[in-house]
Parts: C-alpha cells; sequence; structure tokens
C-alpha cells in the first residue's frame, strides 16, 4: 500500500545507485516513471525497462536488481500470476506493484503473494515512489536476514537437538549400566552378607541424627526397628569397649575398625564394620560411611578351631606322658619277668609280691593307653606285650 507523508523522507536505505527492474507493456508511463525517478534529490536510480514478463525474467537472468516496479497488466501475463512468476525466478527481489485500479482487495492479496507495496500509477508521486522503493529494498532484506537468521537458528537447535538425543542416549545407557552394577552389588551383599551404612555420629555420647543403614540380609527388619544411639544393638558386654574405640577414632580424625557381638532376639551375631570418617562443613556434622558384615559363622568357625587346637595339645601332652610312662614301666616288668626265671627256688611269698608287682605294672600300659591322643583324635598307645617281652628275655 503507498505510504503518503507529507513529513520530511529518511530513507533507510541510501545507496549511490539503486538498480530498478521497471517491468511496464506502456511506454508512456514507463518514460513518465523514469522522469519521476531521474529528479530524485535523494538517490540516483538506474532503471531498465521491460514490456514483457518474458524480457523482464531475461533480464532478471543476466543481471541484478535491487528492487522491481511490475505492472499487473503485461501483454503475456496478467494480474497476481505475473507476481507469483517473477518472485519464483527471483525469490530475493523486493517488488512493488503498480496498477491503475483502485482495488483495496487486490492490494492485500499481492501482498500476501510476497509484493512489498501496492501504489496507484494515477496518484502517483515522486516522494511516494522514491519512499516506497526503498521501503521495499529495506523490508526485504530485513525479511532475508531473518530467513538467514531462522534458517541459521534452526540448524543450531537440529544441531543441539542431535546433541542432546545424544547425550540422552548416553546417559540412559549409563544409567542401565549402572542399574546392573548395582544389582550385581546387591547380589554379592547379599551372598556375602555385607550392608552399607551412613551415621551421623557428632559425639558418641549422645544419639545420632538420622541413622541411615543399607542392611541386605536377614537382620534388617531388626535394624529398622532399631533407634538407640547405635544404628546396631550391641550386647551389652561389648557396649563400651566399641564406645571407647568409636571415641579413640574420632579424636585421631579416623573411621571405625571393629568386631563386636549384636543382639537378635534370642540370638548372638557377630559384625564386623569397616568405615571412613566424613566431614560435612555446611552442616558441621561427621558421619561415619562404611560397610558392616555378618562375620558369625567365621566366628564359630574359629571356635572350632582353637577347640581342636586345644584337643590336639592335650593329645600331645597326654601322648607324652603316656610314652614317658611305658618307659618307666617297661623295665620294671621286665625286671618282674625276669627273676623267676633266672632265681630258681624262690619263696613262695617273694612270687606273690612278684605276682602283685607284675599285676600293678601291667595296668599301667592300660590307663595310658586311654589318655594317649593323636592329631585324628584318641588313639591307644600299645605296649609291649607279656609275649614280646618273655621273647626279648629268652633271647637274651
Amino acid at each position: 500500500m503507498a505510504r503518503n507523508s507529507d513529513a520530511t523522507l529518511e530513507y533507510p536505505l541510501n545507496p549511490a545507485a539503486v538498480r530498478v527492474l521497471l517491468i511496464e507493456d506502456d511506454l508512456a508511463e514507463a518514460r513518465f516513471l523514469q522522469e519521476v525517478l531521474k529528479g530524485s534529490p535523494r538517490s540516483r536510480f538506474q532503471l531498465s525497462h521491460a514490456k514483457c514478463l518474458g524480457e523482464a525474467i531475461a533480464w532478471l537472468r543476466q543481471d541484478g536488481f535491487d528492487v522491481a516496479l511490475l505492472d499487473l497488466t503485461l501483454p503475456d501475463s496478467s494480474g497476481l500470476d505475473s507476481l507469483d512468476v517473477l518472485l519464483q525466478e527471483a525469490p530475493s527481489l523486493p517488488v512493488v506493484v503498480l496498477t491503475n485500479t483502485n482495488d483495496d482487495a487486490l492490494a492485500v492479496a499481492a501482498v500476501r503473494h510476497g509484493a512489498q507495496d501496492y501504489l496507484m500509477k494515477r496518484s502517483l508521486q515522486q516522494e511516494v515512489l522514491v519512499r516506497s522503493l526503498f521501503y521495499a529494498i529495506e523490508r526485504q532484506r530485513a525479511e532475508d536476514a531473518l530467513r538467514n537468521a531462522n534458517e541459521i537458528l534452526e540448524d543450531r537447535v537440529q544441531a543441539r537437538t542431535a546433541e542432546l538425543e545424544a547425550a540422552n542416549r548416553n546417559l540412559r545407557q549409563e544409567i542401565e549400566q549402572r542399574q546392573r552394577i548395582q544389582e550385581r552389588l546387591t547380589l554379592a551383599q547379599n551372598a556375602a552378607s555385607i550392608g552399607t551404612f551412613e551415621w551421623c555420629v557428632d559425639a558418641p555420647d549422645r544419639d545420632p541424627s538420622n541413622p541411615v543403614a543399607d542392611v541386605p540380609w536377614p537382620i534388617a527388619d531388626m535394624m529398622a526397628s532399631f533407634s538407640d544411639s547405635w544404628p546396631w544393638p550391641i550386647h551389652p558386654d561389648d557396649t563400651e569397649r566399641v564406645t571407647q574405640e568409636l571415641r579413640r577414632a574420632l579424636q585421631q580424625g579416623q573411621g571405625l575398625k571393629t568386631e563386636f557381638r549384636i543382639l537378635v532376639g534370642d540370638r548372638v551375631h557377630w559384625l564386623t564394620i569397616n568405615s571412613s570418617l566424613i566431614c560435612d562443613v555446611e552442616t558441621h556434622s561427621e558421619r561415619l560411611l562404611g560397610i558392616h558384615m555378618d562375620i558369625t559363622d567365621k566366628k564359630q568357625l574359629e571356635a572350632q578351631f582353637l577347640r581342636s587346637q586345644r584337643l590336639e595339645s592335650l593329645g600331645t601332652l597326654a601322648g607324652g606322658i603316656a610314652h614317658d610312662l611305658n618307659n618307666i614301666l617297661t623295665p620294671i616288668l621286665l625286671v618282674v619277668q625276669l627273676l623267676p626265671l633266672k632265681l630258681k627256688n624262690m619263696d613262695s611269698w617273694i612270687l606273690g609280691k612278684l605276682d602283685i608287682l607284675e599285676a600293678s605294672a601291667q595296668r599301667g600300659p592300660t590307663w595310658s593307653s586311654k589318655f594317649s591322643l593323636s592329631h585324628e583324635g584318641l588313639r591307644a598307645s600299645a605296649l609291649p606285650s607279656r609275649f614280646t617281652i618273655c621273647w626279648l628275655t629268652s633271647a637274651s
């Protein structure tokens, strides 16, 4: 639409020479427009005249123009079809439509088809024409710049979207991998009876704030219901010792590493914990972060092993005693059995005493054999038999 104003023109664009393509089949109107543009004091215009749309397209293919003045009534085209063909050939060319028809609907339609302005030939003035040309050029350049900016923005958005999608895929893969690792860790903890805990313990003499424990094994129900100064129901006989160990660990700025018994109903379990001390600067609190493990089976095996060692030591001692006793009794038996053979016609009283002595000496090996132990358990320690002693005597 033509912009009529009596104010001083301030053109947004003032090049040295504006190249104008005039598409007009009426030579008189063409000369009139050329004279109007020549008399402009603001800028110099280079006008190229095409008598039909085909000639205008040929001009566009040979040279570039800043703006086009298009008459909608041409020998080879008419109406808005001319505008459509012209913009199809040169999409970035600003076009100002010229017509003798005072039709607002046509003006609106022309603008919607891509024209930058709509001017009436009969009321055309130099200032209006020049201003319309400059504004058309400026608006077209602004539209081109905006379109280029939008294309660049779309490219950046697409690139950023692709980056975000790749980052999301990597993040999902990492989350899935961490979930699998967490599942394996949970299975390993369940198999090894290991749990993790985080305990806020500013001082061992006062209750912790919100003790947190993750115990993936059978005493989890007990742990969830227990709320004392410790996150574990420590056995009364171990409470004082563990409290002292915790106090020393905090004074040295270290985590707590110890073993103690806990009460699970009427049963006693052994726990071992290994933790690190973490100091929170913001909350001015200290936390123990670590793991705890049920070592009841280990303690039972250790107790059985210690009993076996004691039995083995006792067996070794008993075997040594039996061996020493056999060493003492063997010569006595030997002498008691040799005397009747060497001394003939011995008194019956003496023979009776020798029999008593032999019987007593014979009971000694029987007693010692009951206490003779080996690495495999109880084992009788055999002494030389009466027959062996007699054979040794006769051989001598």
